[in-house]
């Protein structure tokens, strides 16, 4: 009897397994690359700061999360992994001279170049967040994002 039902037993397993197998391609969770470009030099390295609230967004000193990625022929890249999809927004900036903050003129205006995701602007200071915004809504997504 046991001889019958180990087959059918193992069958069994084989498709539970299968099925967990299905529940991770449906992950609430999903990786984000973000490559910044067209920076002026290899010099410092590249700020990125990534907000998933339009609060954390506008707090420059506490991102959702805050990163610091080498340059190499005039990009940087860094892999975000395991985020919860959703709505994110990423600011970046170059810090040539490496003091940990954006260099700014005597009228407040950015010396270092910097950049948003969606390639978004501002009039007079950043963007909006809803302009910046983009979704992560699958198990990989790569944004790129120009510094000027």
């Amino acid at each position: 009897m046991l001889k019958l039902l180990l087959p059918a037993l193992l069958l069994f397993l084989t498709a539970l397994m299968g099925m967990a197998d299905g529940e991770t391609s449906t992950s609430k969770y999903g990786n984000l690359v973000v490559q910044v470009i067209d920076l002026a030099s290899d010099d410092g390295t590249v700020k990125i700061a990534l907000s998933n609230s339009e609060e954390n967004y506008y707090a420059y000193d506490t991102p959702y999360l805050g990163v610091t990625a080498p340059i190499n022929e005039g990009r940087a890249s860094w892999k975000f992994r395991d985020l919860p999809l959703g709505d994110y927004a990423v600011k970046v900036f170059h810090d040539e001279d490496g003091d940990d903050e954006l260099d700014t003129n005597i009228l407040g205006m950015p010396t270092e170049d910097y950049g948003f995701s969606n390639d978004a602007r501002g009039m007079f200071g950043p963007p909006s967040y809803d302009d910046a915004r983009f979704t992560l809504d699958s198990a990989s997504l790569t944004i790129v994002v120009r510094v000027d």
